[in-house]
């Protein structure tokens, strides 16, 4: 409310500061402004809210802002007596709506007129606002509204009423009514909501718990545990947990937990059909049933064919094909694979694959599309072969495997060799432990898990495990050794890099491409270098200390200390011998202390300064 106050109080000021005088408006409205209410120019009477007068052809139009004749004064010209001084205006503003005519401010009392729109307000409790076709008037706390296309009455907030020609809302909390056209609305919040908005139909009951919506294509109903989706080209409804439905163009499916399930499908034809432990199932050109784990049945182009598992029993019959399991003989026959019979002591298959076997000892076999031939004594002979391969076991004796072209390999329980012919290769075995192979370049001697030792063009190497190991790559140009577990080396030829360690003592890394390098030897030696940043960290600990950085160089040698620094003038150094003397200076300037002050001399150019006990005296 003071804030309020504040503000009239202010607009006053700017009306009386434009109007001096402070005179009230004349009863007649100067040139360009609009007459008071109840008055119309020439003849005093006020048009009808709904019929507002028309101008004349020679009148300007309301959006249109009029001349000035010839006699009107102009802004630089004194206004006539009785006339009110025209308002300032702000240079460059922008509004949309036409410039301000008149206003009245009285705090708390405010008229003023725009354009047609007269505004009347009382703060906090009253406002009016009038034009010619509508009328809106606040009368705290009730609001209400009248016009050609709306009319609205609203109480204390709660309780709204919007009329026009073809609608019509009220409110009153927690009922509504609402009628638009063709849509309407009715509802008691929380408990009821119904209505169609736009082609939507909608109905609510939250305590039944029930919704229903939807349009012309589409519908969702809820009703406590039912559910039914409907869309233009599909349907899914169902009563949760116990029943989902479901229904498109293509396909569909029907469950009901645990006891029955059925999916099909249109495009291309199938179906499932689920009744615990039945099933049946449909295909485009198959079909089958069973009852789960008892007997099962399938009728295709191909076969008819029926298994009883418990009874070890499966039969099937087709044009090219047929096949007998009972517990006692087995017998298939294919047109592709030919015949095949089993029974418990003699098994027999002839076609492309033939196998003579009375398992599990004794398995012949051949093809003769590859000659291939196997033939198994189990478990001591083994011997297959075909035009390129060769094996042989006899067990525990030996055993030989030849690949034409690739390689050989025999081995016996004390000795082996394996021989490549693609790269010229031998390596031999001695049980338990020795080894030793050799290429036209290259040869290696290995005594398991001892010793190891290699030479060839691209790596060597020799160790005694686990003390001593020394690798070389000749093609990545690295090496490493190490003597565990006291000493490392590890080196990078192509990178120049090296690390050394002598545990704990001493640790050594050095980058040469990037000027790197630390020392450091445990705990009294320490040594940091970085060429790029022109930056050096050596330390002696605990008598000797040396910092390099690009713009100084430091060096502590017990109580001694000596530092020179790289500045735009030249070099300026000093000596400190703690605590007794210290000297410096730049170019031809220079200074010296005993006991930092006790006598000392400074000379900077024509300048001269002495000190005795700590005093200085300038003598220059």
């Amino acid at each position: 409310m003071g804030l309020g106050c504040l503000l009239s109080l202010s607009l006053v000021s700017r009306v009386l500061a434009q109007d001096p005088a402070g005179a009230a408006p004349s009863s007649e409205p100067a040139q360009g402004e609009e007459p008071a209410e109840g008055t119309e120019p020439g003849n005093g009477s006020e048009p009808s809210a709904s019929e507002p007068a028309e101008p004349s052809a020679n009148e300007p139009s309301a959006s249109e802002p009029a001349e000035p004749s010839a006699t009107a004064p102009s802004a630089s010209e004194p206004p006539e007596e009785g006339l009110r001084k025209a308002p300032e205006r702000v240079s460059a503003a922008i509004t949309l709506e036409e410039p301000e005519r008149q206003r009245l401010l009285v705090p708390p009392y405010m008229r003023g007129y725009r354009g047609n729109v007269r505004t009347t307000a009382l703060f906090p409790f009253y406002f009016e606002r009038r034009d010619p076709e509508s009328f809106e008037r606040l009368i705290v706390p009730y609001y209400y509204r009248r016009g050609p296309k709306l009319n609205v009455d609203v109480a204390l907030g709660l309780i709204w009423s919007m009329r026009g020609p073809e609608r019509n809302t009220f409110i009153l909390p927690p009922f509504y009514t609402h009628r638009d056209h063709k849509n309407w609305a009715v509802g008691l919040f929380p408990l009821f909501s119904t209505g169609v908005l736009k082609g939507h139909h909608h109905t609510i009951i939250p305590p039944l718990l029930t919704w229903m919506d939807g349009d012309e294509k589409t519908q969702h109903t809820i009703i406590g545990p039912y559910f039914d989706w409907k869309s233009e080209h599909a349907r899914w409804h169902g009563v949760f947990p116990f029943l989902w439905d479901k229904k498109d163009e293509v396909d569909r499916f029907t469950i009901v937990p645990p006891v029955f399930f059925r999916f099909s499908d249109d495009d291309p034809l199938r179906s499932t059909t689920v009744v615990p432990p039945f099933y049946h199932l449909v295909r485009e050109n198959e079909r089958k049933w069973g009852l789960i784990p008892l007997v099962f049945r399938k009728k295709s182009p191909e076969a008819n064919a029926t298994t009883i598992p418990f009874l070890i029993f499966h039969h099937a019959k087709g044009p090219d094909l047929f096949r007998l399991v009972t517990p006692v003989l087995s017998y298939s026959s294919s047109k592709e694979k030919g015949s095949f019979w089993v029974s418990p002591i003699y098994q027999r298959k002839r076609g492309d694959k033939n196998l003579d076997a009375v398992a599990p000892i004794f398995f012949r076999q051949w093809d003769n599309r590859d000659m291939s031939r196997g033939l198994v004594l189990a478990p001591i002979f083994w011997h297959f072969r075909d035009p390129a391969n060769d094996s042989l076991v006899i067990l525990p004796f030996m055993g030989r495997w030849y690949h034409h072209g690739i390689g050989s390999t025999w081995v016996t329980p004390l000795v082996g060799r394996y021989k490549s012919f693609e790269r010229d290769a031998q390596t031999w075995w001695v049980a338990p432990t020795f080894q030793y192979g050799y290429t036209p370049d290259s040869w290696f001697f290995n005594i398991h898990p001892i010793f190891y030792r290699k030479e060839s063009p691209k790596k060597s190497y020799f160790a005694l495990a686990p003390f001593y190991f020394n690798f070389r790559n000749h093609e990545a140009k690295t090496h490493r050794l190490s003597v565990s577990p006291l000493y490392w080396d590890f080196k990078d030829f192509a990178k120049q890099k090296r690390g050394r360690a002598l545990f704990p003592l001493y640790w050594e890394f050095e980058n040469r491409r990037k000027g790197t390098d630390r020392r450091v030897g445990f705990p009294f030696y320490w040594h940091f270098k970085r060429d790029d940043l022109e930056r050096e960290t050596k330390v002696v600990f605990p008598f000797y200390t040396h910092w390099i950085r690009s713009e100084f160089d430091r060096t502590l040698v017990l109580n001694s200390y000596y530092e020179k620094k790289r500045e735009p003038e030249g070099v300026r150094w000093q000596y400190h011998f703690f605590p007794f003397f210290s000297r410096g200076g730049i170019n031809d300037d220079r200074w010296w202390n005993v006991f930092y002050g006790l006598a000392g001399y400074d000379r900077r150019g024509e300048y001269r300064r002495a000190k005795a006990f700590w005093i200085p005296f300038n003598l220059k």
